[in-house]
C-alpha cells in the first residue's frame, strides 16, 4: 500500500488530469482519438473486452512493465513535440496507477477517468478509417 503522502500526491495529480481532460482534452478531437486508439490497441492486444477488464487482468509484473513502457514512450513523444499523443499516454498511465489506490476519492476519480477512456475507445472505433498522428 502506498504511503499517505504518495496517495495525497497522486490524488492531486488525478484531479489535475481530470480537470484538464474535462476543460480542454474532451474538446480536442485529435487528442481524444489518440487516447481511444491507444486504449483500444492495449485492450485488443490483451484480448479482453474493455479497458476495465484490461486493468483487472494485469498482474503486478504486467503493471510495472506497462507503466514503464508508457513512461518511456511518453518521454519520447514529449521530446519530439508530439504533445497530444503524450497527453493520451498520461491519461492511460494515470488510470493504471489509480487502480492501486484504495481510498474513496481516488476510486471516484478513477471511475470518471475510466468512463472517459471507454468513451474514447468507442469514439475511436466509430471513426472512419484514417491515420492518426
Amino acid at each position: 500500500m502506498a504511503s499517505k503522502e504518495i496517495e495525497d500526491s497522486f490524488k492531486a495529480r488525478l484531479a489535475a488530469v481530470l480537470q484538464d481532460l474535462s476543460t480542454n482534452g474532451t474538446k480536442d478531437k485529435e487528442a481524444m482519438l489518440m487516447l481511444g486508439s491507444l486504449a483500444s490497441n492495449l485492450v485488443d492486444s490483451a484480448e479482453v473486452k474493455n479497458w476495465i477488464d484490461l486493468k483487472a487482468s494485469i498482474d503486478e509484473k504486467g503493471f510495472e512493465a506497462m507503466l514503464n513502457s508508457l513512461e518511456k514512450e511518453g518521454n519520447k513523444l514529449i521530446a519530439t513535440g508530439k504533445i497530444k499523443a503524450a497527453y493520451a499516454i498520461q491519461a492511460i498511465g494515470t488510470s493504471l496507477v489509480a487502480n492501486k489506490m484504495k481510498d474513496k476519492d481516488t476510486a471516484t476519480g478513477r471511475d470518471l477517468l475510466d468512463s472517459l477512456i471507454e468513451q474514447a475507445i468507442i469514439n475511436f472505433k466509430n471513426q472512419p478509417a484514417k491515420t492518426i498522428n
